[in-house]
């Protein structure tokens, strides 16, 4: 999103697009650290143990969220099947 975008030109890291953004080393650190500080609050149960950074935003247009703007799930694990295998992989 914007917020990375700009965090990134403030850290000085360039990038030509949201793709090579989102597998950009120091954005997986910030997205990991965020998630680590957000599961401090919850459950063991109810964390995230591995994430996924889609280099695109979730739209009604391209088909990733419903009119009513919620994810389409099946649609997403389809379009992300080899990232979601490769989690599993390990």
């Amino acid at each position: 999103k914007e917020q990375v975008e700009e965090w990134a030109i403030k850290h000085g890291i360039q990038f030509s697009d949201r793709e090579e953004l989102s597998k950009h080393m120091k954005v997986k650190e910030l997205i990991d650290n965020e998630v680590q500080e957000k599961n401090k609050s919850l459950s063991s149960f109810e964390t995230l143990k591995k994430v996924i950074i889609a280099p695109i935003e979730f739209s009604v247009e391209s088909g990733e969220m419903t009119a009513s703007l919620k994810v389409k799930r099946k649609v997403v694990t389809e379009k992300y099947r080899a990232q979601l295998d490769d989690l599993y992989e390990d």
